[in-house]
């Protein structure tokens, strides 16, 4: 079994957040955030496991999406969520 870490400044995001919970209720604020992915596998025939430039580039459109956004939990018995 062979490993690559891949991370790059690109996949990283910047968003806010809130808790709710039975004890708590979290004033809405926003943390920097930065992803590290690593990824498991065989060799291909050309010995390689992936070409990490792929993963930094997937990795890096996923966090842009996401970037300068609120984060809000799908699926919570203290908030309701309307379209």
């Amino acid at each position: 079994m062979h490993s690559i870490r891949v991370s790059s400044s690109k996949m990283a995001f910047s968003s806010a957040h809130f808790v709710l919970t039975d004890e708590e209720h979290e004033a809405l604020h926003g943390h920097n955030y930065t992803v590290e992915v690593l990824i498991e596998g065989s060799l291909d025939e050309y010995g390689m496991l992936l070409d990490f430039r792929k993963v930094k580039n997937e990795v890096a459109r996923v966090c842009k999406t996401i970037d300068h956004k609120v984060l809000l939990p799908g699926i919570s018995p203290h908030l309701t969520i309307m379209e």
